[in-house]
Parts: structure tokens; C-alpha cells; sequence
């Protein structure tokens, strides 16, 4: 049948059939459109052009579209290719630099160019940012421990930040050995060329001094007195090193075995035979006050916090196990973590990190080992690494890495000798080099503050032992020991600012 339509155009059924099949064709193809822009869609935003159960959905997508905004466009491209990621990557996330010497460029890697940066907070004096590539550079004249640093780095509109530690070693000038039989703490000043130490001031402290801490900003010194059972505060002159005592803390009736200060200088932990006590530190002053205690089973032998201040680790001796906290940056306040330790080897008695804190490595007394754990940055708990275990000399007693975290040094008490071991730097393990003698009963060990020389409190010598370390093999050769005061047990460095 034929049908004449308004206009008189004569229209058969064959053809009437084709229109409605174009008609139901294209509304195919609309709809498919729509279905896979909405599938490929932007997370909702609700009443905008990207959330389609807004009433003006379609409304406002032509219109966004017609005026150039970009926000109309919905299609997540960069999660199939990632042509939309803005990413920006330094060689490393730590970078470890001496204080007066220069420090090469070092220029990030980005997904797309950068049109500005910012940093947070200031570089030390001397370092220079570059708010335009996101590069740094300079000679650094001050230094500093570990910080961490917040850089944003934009591309039009859009931004990425990086978190990036930086340390500056010091130039070393100072060296205290605290003398546990004598009562007291020996100065010494260090020749920055050969690491040669002369004997300046002996001051008095309280009994049995056990251990020795700086502040952040090296202006007060802490030392925990066993027999004394309290905590000295010294200021420090730092023209010529000399101490000034300020304040003298009890801790109850309890040995005072370690301290360490937050990297902060807010706080103050002290670990006692039976606690860890938190005291907050002014600043100024120096003074302390004792804000929280948490109880501990196993006896402490030493305390270490991490770099960024979030996490604190005691060796439980007795228990063979790492008591593992979480710092509260408000207050300083510890809470345990879960699990709240991990198993070490028998009696671990001296605990140390890399700068960056991802590894942690501690010695143990009775199994004559060091065994080295990786430390997860956002819960602070520990892992053996692999391989994890090295073997030390007999009766090692103190272990200290070196800042630059090429090496790690053990003094052995019994076989009058230093265990040298080579710091992987993939993944934290140790190589065991030939140790070096000619340190008589080394009982406490350290690393200078630049990476250059290590001394030794010999307790039963009444000697400080003085080497310079190979920068290529860590060896190290032995220089002129100097006298201390009667048993020393405890010894550390420092270096100052202009």
C-alpha cells in the first residue's frame, strides 16, 4: 500500500521502516556515547558537569564545554595511560652533605615541565633552591641532623610534593668522655686535619655517668648517672667546648642507663633499669620536667630515635628483644606499637640507624653479633634484613655507624680490638672487613661528627683511642691515644655553627 503524506510525497512502507531504523540507529549511538562517558568518568561531583544525578548535568556540560572550561571533561585518560600523572623524582630521598664543602647540583627528574617550586622549611645557610627547576646547590655553612624537607612542584595547574631528608655534617671540634669510676666528663678538642685530641676542661657530674646526649642544636648536654640516679644538664661554650652545669633532675630510685634528646629538642627520654621517662626540654634554659612514664620489663641497655623524631627503640637486655614506640608529636607522650618488640640475638646492648632511619642495627653482647632490621617509616616496626646477621669480636660492647652510612664500628672489650663492617647500600646488610686492634679494652665507640675519625673510651686503660678512617675502605689507622679520667664508658663528638 502506497501513502501520500502533507507534502505529497508518496512514502512506502519499505521506506517508512528505513527512517524508523536510522531514527532507533542514532539514539543507539547517543546513548552509547553517554554510557561510556559516564563509565569513563571522573569520582562524581555532585552538581557539576561531572555528576550525572545532578539535574543540570547536561546543561552544564554543554556549557562548560562551550565556554573552554577543561573540568567539563570527564574521561579518566590518565588512569589507562598515564599521560595525565605529573610526577616529579630526585635521585634519592636523603642526601647527606659536610658542612664547607660544595654540593653538586642535584636536579629532579619530571613527567612534565616545571613552572614553579616551593620549599618547607629554609635550606641551612648556604644551600640555594632553585623556585623555578626545583634544583639544589650550594656550600652549606651550617649544620644540622637529619631534617625533612617539603617540596612543591607545579606544572599549570597541577602539583606534586616531595618529601626529601637532608643532613649536614659538622665540622668536628669537641670530644666528651664520660669517666664512670671518676665521677666526672673529659673535654677534649679535636684537630679537625688528623683528628689529634687535646685535653681542655675536666668537669664533674653526678656518679657513675653512663651516657652522654646533645641537643639538637648542640647548646646543652645530657648525661644519665647510673649510681647517681639522676639526669645532668650542662650548658656548652661553643668557642671552646667547656661545660656549665644547670640542672640536676632526679628519676627516682632507679638506675639512669640512657638518654637521647627528640630531634625536635622538645623532649628528652631517659631509660632507667625499670622505665623509659619522657621530659619535656626548654629550649632556653635547658630545664627539664618529667611529663610521662612507661613501665619496662628486661632491663634497658640503650635508647635510639629515628631521624624524623616518630618512632623510639630501647634493647630490652635481659629480654633479648627491641621495645618499639610511637612518639606523639604533641607531647611526646610513647604508646607501643603493634607488635610492641622484636626479637634480637642474646643480651642486646647498643643500638644505631642510618641517617635516613630505614635501617636500624643493634649489637648483642653474649651472641657476639650485630644484626641489621629494616624499619617501616609508617609504623616503625622492625624486620631483619637479609642476610641479617654478621659476627663481631669477643665481649663487643658499643657499636656507631658512620654518618655518611658507608660503615659500621664495633668495640670489642675482650679481643682489645674494632670489628670494621661495609654498609650495603641497596639494602642496609654488612660486610665484615679485617679488624683493627690497638684500642686496649675499648668499652665505648664512636664517629666523629664529619665521617673522618673514630675514638674509643677504653674503660680499664683509663685511654681515649684516636683513628683516622679510609674514606674508600674504612679501614682505619690509629693515631696518639690521650688519658682520661678513670673508667670511661661513654664518649661522643660535637661540632658547631658559625
Amino acid at each position: 500500500m502506497i501513502k501520500k503524506t502533507d507534502n505529497n510525497v508518496i512514502v512506502s512502507p519499505e521506506t517508512n521502516r528505513t527512517n524508523i531504523s536510522k531514527h532507533i540507529l542514532v539514539s543507539c549511538i547517543i546513548i552509547s556515547f553517554f554510557a561510556n562517558f559516564l563509565l569513563n568518568c571522573k569520582p562524581p561531583i555532585l552538581d557539576g558537569a561531572c555528576d550525572p544525578q545532578s539535574e543540570g548535568f547536561l546543561i552544564s556540560l554543554f556549557l562548560k564545554a562551550s565556554q573552554g572550561d577543561p573540568s567539563y571533561s570527564c574521561f579518566n585518560t590518565s588512569a589507562s595511560s598515564g599521560e595525565n600523572l605529573f610526577t616529579v623524582k630526585y635521585a634519592n630521598d636523603f642526601f647527606t652533605l659536610s658542612q664547607n664543602e660544595v654540593f653538586n647540583e642535584i636536579i629532579p627528574i619530571s613527567s612534565k615541565p616545571i613552572t614553579k617550586c616551593e620549599i618547607t622549611p629554609n635550606l641551612p645557610s648556604g644551600l640555594i633552591f632553585d623556585s623555578l627547576t626545583c634544583a639544589i646547590k650550594g656550600t652549606p655553612i651550617s649544620g644540622q641532623i637529619t631534617k625533612r624537607y617539603t617540596i612543591t612542584a607545579y606544572h599549570e595547574e597541577k602539583e606534586t610534593k616531595i618529601n626529601l631528608d637532608i643532613k649536614v655534617l659538622y665540622i668536628p671540634k669537641f670530644v666528651y668522655a664520660a669517666n664512670y669510676t671518676g665521677g666526672n666528663i673529659s673535654i677534649y678538642s679535636i684537630n679537625p686535619a688528623s683528628g689529634a685530641l687535646a685535653n681542655t676542661f675536666t668537669r664533674t657530674t653526678g656518679g657513675g655517668p653512663n651516657s652522654l646526649a646533645f641537643s639538637p642544636d648542640n647548646r646543652f648536654l645530657a648525661v644519665a648517672n647510673r649510681n647517681s640516679q639522676n639526669i645532668s644538664i650542662f650548658s656548652v661554650n661553643s668557642l671552646n667546648g667547656d661545660l656549665t652545669p644547670q640542672f640536676t633532675v632526679s628519676v627516682g630510685l632507679m638506675e639512669a642507663i640512657a638518654v637521647a634528646y627528640h630531634p625536635s629538642g622538645s623532649y628528652l627520654y631517659v631509660c632507667t633499669n625499670l622505665n623509659v621517662q619522657t621530659f619535656s626540654a626548654n629550649q632556653l634554659t635547658g630545664a627539664i620536667t618529667n611529663t610521662d612514664t612507661v613501665t619496662l620489663t628486661g632491663g634497658t641497655s640503650s635508647i635510639a630515635i629515628d631521624p624524623i623524631g616518630k618512632f623510639l627503640y630501647v634493647p630490652l637486655y635481659n629480654a633479648s628483644t627491641i621495645a618499639i614506640f610511637k612518639i606523639n608529636e604533641s607531647n611526646g607522650s610513647l604508646s607501643p606499637t603493634d607488635p610492641p618488640t622484636v626479637s634480637t640475638g642474646i643480651k642486646p646492648i647498643s643500638i644505631d640507624m642510618s641517617g635516613n632511619g630505614k635501617t636500624v642495627y643493634v649489637l648483642n653482647e653474649t651472641d657476639e653479633t650485630v644484626i641489621n632490621y629494616k624499619a617501616d617509616e609508617n609504623t616503625g616496626i622492625l624486620r631483619p634484613g637479609s642476610p641479617s646477621t654478621v659476627a663481631t669480636e669477643q665481649f663487643p660492647r658499643s657499636l656507631n655507624a658512620d654518618p655518611k652510612g658507608r660503615f659500621i664500628y664495633v668495640a670489642n672489650e675482650d679481643s682489645y680490638n674494632i670489628s670494621v663492617f661495609h654498609i650495603n647500600q641497596t639494602n642496609g646488610s654488612l660486610t665484615a672487613a679485617p679488624p683493627i686492634g690497638l684500642a686496649t679494652s675499648p668499652n665505648a665507640i664512636t664517629v666523629d661528627t664529619s665521617g673522618k675519625f673514630v675514638y674509643t673510651a677504653n674503660y680499664s686503660a683509663d685511654t681515649i683511642s684516636v683513628f683516622t678512617i679510609s674514606q674508600e675502605t674504612g679501614a682505619l689507622t690509629a693515631g696518639t691515644p690521650v688519658g682520661a679520667g678513670s673508667g670511661p664508658t661513654a664518649i661522643i663528638t660535637m661540632g658547631t655553627n658559625p
